[in-house]
């Protein structure tokens, strides 16, 4: 059995076509064509149906599909076994982070784990956090870092770090005293699926805030653009203190810190938790970031 036929079916299943498999795995269309029909000769079985839009697997690819999934991650893990005997860690890890731990924490420890372990490459999704485990639950990425708590019986959560919220206006904006007086000025949101979003809504809730009242100037998907909207004068908005902590904007000021639970969390598949890599990532994740 090829382990390189292997990894092409199961790109080709997910993708549900050649054209991305091709350009990701530095392969021709008619390359990948050859391995899929090396791989059903094999078989003895066709794995894929396909047709002028799409390429599907069969009732026989679908199960061909989840055991090739579990045996390139049992050869992936023994691999990684095999590195940390000899202290030469390489491979690929791919993280789904939310915005304040793609932004603002990741980058420490990436920087970190690749001063020890140059060989290590990483691959960032940055998605709001319910997207983040959305991906992690089908297996797409091997770690998810978000800024809300869940519970689900397939997946391992190890807490990284506390969050504070705050408050934050502009020069251009008048200072509020009370959190009652957000519902009657402009207010910067972030979009749903986000974890400060979720934090924000609860806190609001604990508060006496009904978050419909809200007079929302923008919703955005991302902190760098709440914080530019905020500087511009155009309204108010509630943020992690870790966007605000280490960056220089002197026109942005701190009106008020909210009580928040809200922490952020590394969040790995059961079966994959124990592999080297993601044991490592994550011990190092908890030593830095404090």
């Amino acid at each position: 059995m090829n382990f390189k036929y292997l990894k092409t079916f199961v790109n080709v299943v997910e993708h549900q076509g050649f054209t991305e498999v091709s350009e990701a795995m530095g392969l021709t269309q008619s390359g990948v064509s050859r391995q899929i029909k090396a791989l059903e000769e094999e078989i003895g079985l066709q794995l894929l149906s396909r047709t002028t839009t799409s390429v599907m697997p069969t009732a026989a690819g679908e199960l061909f599909y989840r055991k090739a999934k579990q045996i390139l991650a049992e050869w992936d893990h023994l691999l990684a076994e095999c590195q940390a005997l000899k202290n030469e860690w390489y491979g690929q890890l791919k993280i789904g982070a939310s915005t304040i731990p793609a932004s603002y924490m990741l980058p420490k420890i990436i920087k970190i784990v690749r001063e020890k372990y140059p060989k290590i490459k990483f691959s960032i999704h940055a998605e709001d956090s319910e997207d983040a485990l959305t991906m992690l639950q089908k297996r797409n990425i091997d770690l998810a870092f978000v800024g809300y708590q869940i519970e689900h019986e397939e997946l391992h959560e190890e807490f990284v770090a506390t969050d504070k919220l705050v408050l934050i206006g502009c020069d251009d904006l008048k200072p509020l005293k009370s959190l009652q007086e957000i519902q009657n000025v402009p207010v910067i949101i972030r979009e749903k699926g986000s974890g400060t979003r979720k934090a924000v809504e609860e806190m609001l809730k604990k508060s006496g805030v009904d978050w419909e009242t809200l007079m929302v100037a923008a919703e955005v998907n991302s902190t760098e653009a709440t914080l530019a909207l905020v500087e511009a004068g155009v309204g108010y908005a509630f943020v992690s203190h870790w966007s605000i902590q280490d960056v220089y904007r002197p026109n942005i000021h701190v009106l008020l810190e909210l009580p928040t639970n809200r922490g952020f969390y590394l969040y790995a598949h059961k079966s994959k938790q124990t592999h080297p890599l993601i044991k490592m990532f994550t011990e190092e994740a908890l030593r830095l970031i404090k």
